[in-house]
């Protein structure tokens, strides 16, 4: 059955346009449900923003710039986000690591010219990372299925796969020995030359990833979408701009300015929120916040927060993984890399990384950020998107940007970003054109530094410059994200009030998971009509295309 509130409240109120909140109400208002979304920004979005920055007319991703591994999820598909104005680009060379002598790691999207730039380094590696990718692809469709269901049916999942002969026994012991392990140890057990251990290791840490154990179980499923990056076409902000457009064709009202102060709670269930200005809004069937897990349990009366879920949300881990801070450039032609005499191809990579030719080179920069100094050694990855799709200039010069790790505390205090930000913004400069010989003169035309301040600034649930909302550690992955109380996307004693932001599991990064999962657990427990498909092996076997 289907069910719409016609006292003139809304059924559900998502607290949060970010894209998670925005997936959670798209898909619970095709269920029939009369959903309201509330935003404290004027614009919707969260880290899925685009903003003119630099020059009119030139587009840059604030935040979120890369999909990693997008292509084999269900939102964009099962929502049908290309009615709506959304469309993503999946490029053919992938990503180019380049190194200060010149020369580069280059990966594809076929695995054959991947496996030939490997082999200029080691023909060993080469071998290993072939034998790798036909050792994990069997499990992708698991990987999928464990990332769009709460984190319970994960062991269900890999029974079923390991049962059913998808996952090989060797293989699921192969999964269980690196859930124990360091990522920087599972990857130097896999590849011998330095070249393509530090590009897997820095890109480790573009998720905000850290090197602790447990946190290797990642790899597999990181290590299978290395060349499945997604970029939006025309703008990062086209994605949830799209989510939206499904929420009001059905019923939906996106309203911003309007920031939660408060979740009401009468007899035990969640009944509405109170806005900073005092007004108040009711929902007849949940509430639903979009925003961070600390943020949330805020917006709550002590008496409905057990303590240890307080305690968590007290002492959350917000920065231990590192902040970006990002340089974007408005230029008349693209970065020209010094290491194009060694590949051509680095002309096309959308993914580009530089800044340390080693592990000891990237443990120095990352040792750095630990101790909130300046890198020495600034490390980061970035991408000249108008390479890939002229419609973020119209088709008129480039942009490009450039996302170091960097601290949130800086040189004693999180004000040096404001007090030293043309210092900072030429030492970034000066590395690019290290290995760039046209980042300058008359080919730039503007600059714009965001950094970790600027992030927390323009977004509420990215305290301390936490892009990704918090790192991923073993106490803040799987059903530790936020909290194993909170593993099903519902608040413990709190009827009606669910959970969808990048601190609840499977969050993080842009595939629409936890909106996605928290749509489910909403639509059963109020018994509403699921229009699209529980996701299960079967149905993950299809995305992954196998």
């Amino acid at each position: 059955m289907t069910r719409s509130n016609n006292d003139g409240n809304p059924d559900v109120v998502v607290i949060g346009g970010g894209h998670n909140g925005l997936t959670c109400g798209a898909y619970l208002s095709k269920c029939g449900l009369k959903v309201t979304i509330l935003e404290r920004e004027l614009e919707i979005g969260g880290g899925t923003s685009t903003k003119e920055l630099t020059v009119p007319g030139f587009k840059h991703n604030t935040c979120a710039n890369y999909f990693h591994g997008f292509e084999l999820y269900p939102v964009a598909r099962e929502l049908e986000l290309h009615r709506y104005g959304f469309e993503y680009l999946s490029p053919e060379v992938q990503q180019a690591y380049l190194f200060g002598d010149g020369r580069a790691v280059v990966i594809h999207r076929d695995l054959d010219p991947t496996i030939e730039s490997i082999a200029r380094f080691s023909a060993r590696d080469a071998d290993a990372w072939q034998k790798l990718t036909e050792r994990f692809l069997p499990a992708l469709p698991l990987f999928i299925a464990n990332q769009f269901t709460p984190p319970a049916n994960g062991s269900v999942n890999a029974a079923a796969a390991v049962g059913g002969g998808m996952v090989a026994q060797a293989l699921a012991d192969e999964l269980t020995g690196l859930s124990q392990m360091k990522p920087y140890d599972a990857i130097d057990g896999y590849f011998e030359d330095e070249h393509v251990r530090v590009l897997m290791k820095k890109l480790v840490h573009v998720v905000q990833a850290t090197n602790t154990p447990g946190v290797a179980s990642m790899l597999p499923a990181f290590f299978l979408t290395l060349n499945k990056n997604s970029m939006a076409k025309g703008g990062t902000q086209r994605f949830p701009n799209s989510l939206a457009a499904v929420l009001e064709e059905n019923g939906g009202t996106v309203i911003t300015g309007a920031s939660v102060r408060k979740v009401f709670v009468e007899r035990g269930r969640a009944v509405g929120v109170e806005l900073e200005g005092g007004e108040t809004l009711r929902a007849s069937q949940a509430v639903v916040a979009g925003v961070d897990f600390p943020q949330m349990v805020e917006m709550l009366d002590p008496e409905y927060v057990p303590g240890p879920v307080r305690s968590k949300a007290e002492g959350w881990d917000w920065n231990s993984g590192g902040s970006l801070a990002t340089i974007h450039l408005a230029l008349q032609e693209a970065p020209s890399y010094r290491a194009l005499d060694f590949d051509p191809d680095v002309a096309r990579a959308y993914n580009l990384s530089f800044g340390a030719d080693d592990s000891a080179e990237l443990e120095e920069s990352l040792d750095d950020v630990t101790r909130g100094a300046f890198p020495r050694r600034p490390v980061g990855n970035g991408a000249c998107n108008s390479v890939i799709d002229p419609s973020y200039t119209d088709g008129k010069g480039h942009v490009a940007f450039w996302w170091p790790f960097a601290p949130y505390v800086v040189d004693g205090s999180a004000s040096s970003w404001d007090e030293r930000r043309q210092e900072y913004q030429e030492r970034l400069l000066d590395v690019w054109r290290s290995i760039a010989s046209n980042i300058g003169g008359d080919n730039l035309l503007g600059v714009y530094l965001r950094t970790p301040l600027d992030v927390s600034r323009d977004n509420a649930a990215m305290r301390h410059g936490a892009v990704r909302m918090g790192p991923y550690t073993p106490e803040q992955s799987g059903a530790n994200r936020p909290h194993p109380d909170l593993a099903d996307f519902r608040f413990p004693g709190v009827a009606g009030l669910y959970h969808s932001s990048g601190t609840s599991p499977n969050g993080g990064g842009v595939s629409g998971a936890p909106g996605y999962c928290a749509a489910g657990v909403i639509a059963g427990d109020l018994m509403v009509d699921r229009w699209w498909p529980e996701m299960t092996l079967e149905y993950a076997i299809e995305l992954a295309g196998l």
